[in-house]
Formats: C-alpha cells, sequence, structure tokens
C-alpha cells in the first residue's frame, strides 16, 4: 500500500470518528440524570445500607428468616450473603443480623426499619423521615425540615441538625430528642 492510499484511510476514518462523535454528543443530552446505587452488604453481623445521592425510599422489614432491604427509588447492589430479588430489593439471611446501619445522601429520603433490630441512622442533607421499629434507633437528621420517630425500642436517641426537626421517642421509655420541636414520648 502506498503512502497517499494510507493517508487517505486515516482522513477519512477521523472524519468517521469525528461525525460519529457529533452525532453522540446531542443523545447525551436527551438522557435522563444517572441514577445512584444504593449498596446493601453485611459485615460482622451489622447489614449496611449505604444509599446513593437522590431521594431515597428504603424499607428494611424481617419476616421469617430473612431480612428484606427495599428502595423504590433506587436500584440495589449487594453481594456476599445477600441477594438481589429485583433492582429495588435485596433479601439477606436473619441468622447472621444482629444490627442495622442506614446511611443516606442528599435528596429528601423516607427511611423505616421494621426489621425489630437496633438501627444507627445517619440521613443526608435534605427533608427527611424516618420512622423506628421495635429495637432501639439512633438516628441524625443532618440538614433539613426533619420528622424522626424513634418507634417502640427503649433509649432511642434522635437528633436533627440545622433545619426545623421533629422527634418522637415513640412508646418505649428513656428515649431522648435532640429536635426544635419535641413530643410527649421523648423523655430525656
Amino acid at each position: 500500500m502506498n503512502i497517499t492510499m494510507t493517508r487517505s484511510i486515516r482522513g477519512r476514518a477521523a472524519r468517521a470518528l469525528a461525525i460519529g462523535t457529533l452525532a453522540a454528543v446531542p443523545l447525551l443530552a436527551l438522557a435522563g440524570p444517572a441514577q445512584a446505587t444504593t449498596n446493601v452488604s453485611v459485615s460482622g453481623g451489622k447489614l449496611l445500607v449505604n444509599a446513593g445521592n437522590v431521594g431515597d425510599t428504603i424499607r428494611i422489614s424481617r419476616l421469617g428468616s430473612t431480612i428484606t432491604v427495599n428502595n423504590a427509588a433506587d436500584t440495589l447492589s449487594t453481594g456476599g450473603v445477600c441477594a438481589n430479588v429485583n433492582a429495588n430489593t435485596v433479601n439477606c439471611p436473619a441468622a447472621v443480623i444482629t444490627s442495622l446501619q442506614v446511611n443516606t445522601q442528599g435528596g429528601d429520603d423516607f427511611v423505616t426499619n421494621a426489621a425489630g433490630l437496633p438501627l444507627r441512622g445517619f440521613m443526608g442533607a435534605g427533608n427527611d423521615s424516618y420512622t423506628g421499629g421495635t429495637g432501639r434507633d439512633i438516628v441524625n437528621g443532618d440538614l433539613g425540615d426533619d420528622i424522626l420517630r424513634g418507634g417502640g425500642g427503649d433509649n432511642d436517641i434522635v437528633s436533627g441538625d440545622a433545619g426545623f426537626d421533629q422527634g418522637s421517642g415513640g412508646s418505649g421509655t428513656g428515649d431522648i430528642c435532640e429536635t426544635e420541636f419535641r413530643s410527649s414520648t421523648c423523655e430525656g
């Protein structure tokens, strides 16, 4: 092959690549925002739920020997002893889990602990809502106007940060609410 012919092929390839790139750019603009991913794992007996930077709707529940994590607003990924049921649901064996930890990031998050286990929660910035279960709940609302309900466990601690936060200890005893509005169920 001669040099002129090689340069001609290279020139056509470069033009085709440039035209393809220019055609793809408008398609990227039409795509929706990237979806975050909520990671679910178990370490040292603790079920860890680390949510992405979206407004989450997370529910953790127990049915028999299974703990289920569902996030209707995000895709869940997992590994180890847990398994995906579908894109928004993960099942984990209850026998290896003694406590829960949830970390949400930005967005208006809704978290419900219906698993009957103690939970430590770190709600990210946003107007968040947390509803606790029968285990001890220790939850920080972070920035935003949060509604934090401890549930039926004893010695729940719910605390807000900047914003107008509402706290309720639930039906348990010895509950502490460090919020702007405290219900009568906050004993400490």
